[in-house]
């Protein structure tokens, strides 16, 4: 047969209670790192406008043979579409671009749109890696060749190229927060990966180059 004895039976306390003071808690906030607090986004910024969403693109596709429809751009890559005059069915596009005013550049090779002709006109798609090393404020700039029979047409913006600059948003805690419960709540739902409401909490700043 089990026998069950208390703590208290045995000269034991039933409970063990600790006592904590501001300066325990406080002492504990300070240990945070504080580098946790604040993250940075990068945005690319298109400088033209996508020339598909312009009401006279297909003609201009017809008077020039070569014309960038749209470009997506993010933090990661660059994507576009390029529309050209089917002069042909042996063609080429190419994306040439540069990070440093032409100094030097790369050429790229662009794919065919599988089923994108309309008989006039064929698509063809590019994908770049966007460079990380490229500065805040950098700009990469990129125009498009067309070869086909024995030719090369050139959209390069009407001579401006197009141009993707660079920005970096940077977003931090107010200071408030450095040394309370709130800024203590903070750092927990950021290390948890949890969403806090935005009527529970001052909203973060948010620097922007």
């Amino acid at each position: 047969q089990k026998k069950v004895r208390f703590a208290d039976s045995l000269g034991l306390d039933l409970i063990s209670i600790k006592h904590f003071d501001d300066t325990d808690i406080a002492l504990h906030l300070n240990n945070f790192d504080k580098s946790n607090t604040s993250s940075q986004s990068v945005f690319m910024e298109l400088l033209f406008t996508n020339p598909g969403s312009l009401p006279d693109f297909l003609d201009r596709v017809s008077a020039v043979k070569v014309l960038l429809e749209s470009v997506q751009a993010d933090e990661f890559s660059l994507s576009g579409v390029v529309r050209v005059l089917n002069l042909a069915f042996q063609k080429k596009v190419y994306l040439r671009y540069t990070l440093n005013n032409w100094a030097t550049f790369m050429d790229i090779l662009a794919f065919y749109v599988p089923h994108s002709s309309d008989g006039l006109t064929d698509k063809f798609s590019f994908k770049i890696i966007t460079p990380t090393f490229l500065e805040v404020g950098g700009t990469l700039q990129f125009a498009i060749k067309y070869c086909v029979v024995g030719g090369e047409f050139w959209d390069n913006n009407k001579g401006n190229n197009y141009r993707v600059r660079r920005h970096i948003f940077k977003i931090s805690p107010p200071r408030e927060w450095e040394n309370g419960w709130i800024h203590f709540i903070y750092q927990f739902f950021a290390i948890v990966g949890l969403v806090i409401s935005p009527a529970v909490i001052p909203p973060p700043h948010i620097g922007y180059s």
